[in-house]
């Protein structure tokens, strides 16, 4: 999973969260977003501000709003399609647009280890 943060004029590097094999279904663990948080979060936010984000699961864990709340940076209530997402939603349909540019043989290439280690290149390129 990739994941980014913007506020303002600020804006995090792009992360790479690893899918976790001990996770309930194989994917990013509420800890290793946690650990993502922790490194870029202090990089653009202060605290007293808001946050924003879409409706995934992981972001949405116990452990993660008692993280934010203990920063007393404040979440943004929203409905899964709410238009408040639209920015970010936009951001990343721009993205995918680009690396399919540079690099459409990753619509067909099949999906193993090789190919993910050239995704994330490809994806901090663009």
């Amino acid at each position: 999973m990739f994941w980014a943060a913007f506020w303002y004029s600020k804006h995090t590097e792009l992360a790479t969260i690893p899918s976790d094999p001990v996770s309930a279904r194989g994917g990013v663990s509420v800890y290793q977003y946690i650990k993502v948080l922790e490194e870029y979060i202090p990089t653009i936010l202060e605290t007293n501000t808001f946050f924003i984000y879409n409706n995934v699961r992981v972001y949405t864990a116990i452990l993660v709003q008692e993280w934010f709340a203990k920063r007393d940076i404040n979440i943004i209530d929203h409905l899964p399609f709410s238009p408040d997402i639209n920015p970010i939603k936009n951001l990343w349909k721009i993205l995918k647009a680009k690396i399919i540019e540079l690099y459409p043989e990753l619509i067909t290439i099949n999906d193993n280890n090789a190919t993910r280690q050239f995704l994330i290149r490809a994806v901090k390129e663009v």
